[in-house]
């Protein structure tokens, strides 16, 4: 036997099946409490998590802890210094869901610019209106991408079949442009851009990266964006630069605070305004939540895990 691996939450059967193959015994807990998990990790060589939160506590009870596996992409739930502190390797597979989140943007841009929620909400009422509810084509637009790492680069190819011009910056990657897709500076997507979607991760260099000051840089209104963190965004700035006309719509499939239970008033209350406008598009973090991309991260992480050995 390889060693004890234990995997938590809701994750496609296919990581222990080949985790199992490879020679680990998988033990699974659809859920358990953070307070309880310090006391059963001992034994364990290894941690499967989907959306868990490791902190200190949990990786000093893991005394044995090789490595721990996070079923998706960001990390932000996962003290990774820390647990490269103990020698334990973090490892995430975000390959897996960057098709699905490219996708799920790409339906967001259009049902912006086409004013398909806001019609079809109409419709629903009634309301039979085509003048106000002209849409306008992706093909006439610059989009700016920032963030060339694995959901952007793949948003970035996507978006070449419509005809659209795509400008990218990420502070960290360089060398990717090509014919259709341009690596440029923040400066050039502030001037240029009708549309941008941000693909960061969520840490603290880019807490509340969208802000007033982001925005109130670029030249014209834009539609933005994010289905990357919640917390690289200010909402309120996003909610005041809305109203003011500084953005023309806002996609959002993730949130500052995405726990119902925990929600203060002033984020239920902003929150309400957004959904109420005609000009967003709201989604629950699902962006990255499709049946092949379910697959595909468990299985891309169990390979990972397994060429460790």
């Amino acid at each position: 036997m390889k060693g004890k691996v234990l995997v938590i939450g809701n994750i496609e059967a296919v990581l222990i099946k080949n985790l199992t193959a490879f020679g680990f015994q998988c033990d699974y807990l659809e859920n358990i409490n953070h307070k309880k998990l310090p006391n059963i990790i001992e034994p364990y060589c290894g941690l499967v998590v989907r959306t868990f939160l490791i902190g200190q506590a949990i990786i000093d009870a893991g005394k044995n802890l090789q490595f721990i596996g996070r079923c998706g992409s960001g990390l932000d739930k996962i003290d990774v210094a820390y647990a490269a502190s103990k020698n334990i390797k973090v490892i995430n597979s975000p390959e897996g869901n960057a098709n699905a989140v490219a996708e799920h943007a790409i339906g967001m841009i259009l049902s912006l610019l086409h004013n398909l929620n806001k019609s079809d909400r109409e419709m629903r009422r009634f309301i039979f209106d085509r003048k106000r509810n002209t849409g306008s084509e992706l093909a006439t637009k610059t989009v700016g991408i920032i963030g060339f790492g694995n959901t952007g680069s793949r948003l970035a190819s996507k978006l070449c079949s419509f005809g659209c011009s795509i400008l990218v910056h990420d502070k960290y990657f360089t060398g990717f442009g090509n014919d259709a897709i341009k690596e440029t500076s923040l400066n050039e997507i502030f001037e240029k851009a009708d549309i941008v979607s941000v693909h960061l991760q969520g840490n603290t260099e880019t807490f509340e990266y969208i802000n007033a000051n982001f925005i109130n840089q670029f030249d014209k209104p834009i539609y933005l964006i994010n289905t990357s963190r919640g917390m690289i965004m200010n909402t309120r700035d996003v909610w005041q630069a809305l109203k003011n006309k500084k953005l023309k719509g806002i996609g959002l499939d993730v949130f500052e605070n995405e726990n119902l239970a925990t929600i203060t008033f002033r984020q239920k209350q902003l929150f309400k305004k957004l959904v109420r406008s005609n000009k967003t598009i709201v989604t629950p973090h699902v962006a990255g939540w499709s049946l092949e991309a379910e697959f595909k991260i468990a299985d891309i992480l169990s390979k990972k895990i397994i060429s460790l050995y």
